[in-house]
Parts: structure tokens; sequence; C-alpha cells
């Protein structure tokens, strides 16, 4: 019975750490301490990329208010690259980039603006 304990774990101490150590974000937006705004592409491979006609927006506000111990975080809104293309009433998505405005770590935007073909 000892060695199947010790198996059940070892086995529980690999799924824990491999869910927190191997996730990496897409990106990391760089975050300064009183204000700081970033705009950068989403994707890296910009080879047969053809110029976008067009471009939609969506953004994601967030509020982190001080309270207590920690932080009270209030989120709205949706900032995926769907809805970005929905706003621009983009048929095909060629690119996309996001912006990130942060304002003394209490107030923040994230922008994500898709380029491609409108509908015709």
């Amino acid at each position: 019975m000892r060695t199947a304990s010790r198996g059940m774990l070892l086995a529980v101490l690999a799924v824990w750490l491999t869910g927190c150590v191997a996730y990496r974000a897409p990106f990391m937006v760089p975050r300064g301490a009183i204000f700081s705004k970033t705009r950068a592409p989403l994707g890296l491979d910009f080879d047969h990329v053809p110029v976008a006609a067009a471009s939609g927006s969506a953004s994601l506000y967030y509020v982190d208010i001080p309270q207590g111990r920690g932080m009270a975080n209030i989120a709205w809104d949706e900032s995926a690259i769907a809805r970005a293309a929905a706003a621009g009433n983009l048929r095909t998505v060629a690119y996309a980039d996001y912006e990130y405005l942060q304002v003394l770590g209490v107030f923040c935007r994230m922008t994500v603006t898709a380029y491609g073909e409108p509908v015709r």
C-alpha cells in the first residue's frame, strides 16, 4: 500500500506542476507603475500576408479596486478577434494586433484589432 500511495502522490504532483509551470500565455503585456500603453501584433508570421482593406476593433475594460487586504476586479466587454471582425464587418481576418493601456495599475483597457477583407 505504501508504494501505491507514493505513486498517487507523484501523479498528483506531476499534474499540479505541469498545470502551473508549463502554461505560457500567447503574449505577456509589459506593465508600468504609473502609465503604460503598448501596441503589438498577435502573430509573428507575416510571410504572404496581404495588406488589409478594412479593420475592426473590440475592447475589454477592467478595474482593480483596492479593498481591505486584496483587490476587487471588475471587468466588462469582450476583446475577441471574432468580435473585432464583426465590428469591422470583415469576411476574412488576415492578421490582428492588440493595444494595452494601463493607468496607475487600477484601470486597464485591452483592445484587439482585426484586419482583413470586408464583406461585399
